[in-house]
């Protein structure tokens, strides 16, 4: 039973990929008429035009934007050491006169007596 399963299941498989392998947009309406054009239809070759420019300049804003953030990443890194080293003040420690709320770390700007 398993094996007449598995064979028609094979079957079907090879059938439905050959079917698909033949699978296209061309010849089938990829041509736009004027009229359709004018109402701001688009033809395949156009549509994978702009499908190609989206992922292209989509992939140079990504490592523009990682770029920009080690840069900022770096900046702070900067800023946290020279407080650390300089100014005698930690992150960690709450001392009443820095806050740190506006770089997200969760430090309250109340005063602690505990630390």
């Amino acid at each position: 039973m398993i094996s007449k399963l598995s064979k028609l299941a094979l079957a079907a498989v090879l059938v439905a990929g050959v079917s698909c392998s033949s699978f296209s947009w061309r010849g089938a309406g990829g041509n736009v008429d004027e009229k359709a054009m004018a109402n701001g239809v688009k033809s395949v070759d156009q549509l994978q035009r702009d499908y190609e420019n989206q992922r292209y300049w989509g992939f140079w804003r990504g490592v523009m934007g990682a770029h920009a953030q080690a840069i900022n990443d770096g900046l702070h890194n900067i800023h946290m050491t020279f407080n650390r080293h300089f100014m005698n003040h930690r992150v960690d420690t709450s001392s009443g006169r820095y806050t740190y709320d506006s770089y997200g770390l969760g430090q309250s700007s109340t005063y602690d007596s505990n630390n």
